[in-house]
C-alpha cells in the first residue's frame, strides 16, 4: 500500500521525503503496522525531552536519519534508536569503487579534520563517478584499477555516494595513501607499485587494508 501523503501536514517534511526514499520506505513500513507518524524536526529540542513518549525522527546528515521510537515490541521499558540510511548498493559495485579509489588516491594528501577529509572524498566523487540510467554490466568494465570513471545507476547512486564517502572517509587515515581492497593479487599489483617504500598492516576490525608511509 503506498504511502499516504494526505496524513503528512508537515511541508518541509514531504519535501525531505522527496528526496529521501529510504525514509519515505521506512515511514510507510512503520505506519503500515499501525504506528503513528513520527514528529519531524530539524534538531531535538527541550521540548522534545519533555514528550512522555517521544516519537521522533531528526536528521544527522544529509542522507541519515534517527527515529526515536517509543512503539517497540520490547518489554524493557527502553525507547529505541533507528538509524535511518540509504540501502547499501551491490557489493560488486562497491568492491569496484574501492578499487578504483586505490589506484587513483595515491596522490591525494588526506586532510587530518574528517569534514575536510569528507569534502575531498566527495569531491573524488564528483570527478570520478557517471550517473547514468543505462544498465550496467559491472564484469565487461574491466579492470578498475584502469577505469578513468564508474558508472552508476541513478537508483543507486544516493545509496553508493552516502556509504562509500563516509566508510571512506572514516577509514582513509591521514597518515594512508588509500584504503580497503581485497588480499591477493591487489597486494602484490601495489607492491610493486607504490609501496616499495611502505609498511603493510591488516586491521580485521574494519575489514581494511591501509598502509603508512615510514618517515
Amino acid at each position: 500500500m503506498p504511502f499516504d501523503f494526505s496524513q503528512v501536514k508537515d511541508v518541509h517534511l514531504v519535501e525531505v521525503l522527496k528526496k529521501t526514499p529510504h525514509l519515505l520506505r521506512y515511514l510507510e513500513t512503520y505506519t503500515t503496522q499501525g504506528n503513528p507518524l513520527p514528529i519531524f524536526t530539524d534538531q531535538l529540542k527541550p521540548e522534545h525531552k519533555k514528550l512522555k513518549e517521544p516519537n521522533v525522527i531528526y536528521p544527522v546528515s544529509e542522507q541519515s536519519f534517527i527515529h526515536i521510537n517509543p512503539h517497540t515490541t520490547s518489554d524493557d521499558g527502553y525507547m529505541e534508536y533507528v538509524i535511518i540510511e540509504p540501502d547499501l548498493p551491490e557489493r560488486k559495485i562497491m568492491d569496484m569503487a574501492d578499487r578504483m579509489f586505490a589506484a587513483k588516491s595515491g596522490n591525494l594528501d588526506p586532510p587530518v579534520e574528517i569534514t575536510e577529509r569528507f569534502n575531498m572524498v566527495e569531491s573524488y566523487i564528483d570527478k570520478n563517478i557517471t550517473v547514468t540510467d543505462i544498465p550496467i554490466d559491472y564484469s565487461k568494465l574491466g579492470d578498475a584499477y584502469r577505469l578513468e570513471t564508474l558508472p552508476i545507476s541513478k537508483k543507486d547512486y544516493p545509496g553508493f555516494k552516502y556509504h562509500f564517502s563516509t566508510k571512506t572517509s572514516r577509514y582513509w587515515n591521514f597518515r594512508s595513501l588509500s584504503c580497503r581492497f581485497k588480499l591477493g593479487r591487489y597486494i602484490n599489483y601495489w607492491s610493486r607499485k607504490r609501496l616499495r617504500n611502505s609498511q603493510i598492516f591488516w586491521c580485521s576490525e574494519i575489514s581494511t587494508i591501509s598502509w603508512s608511509r615510514r618517515n
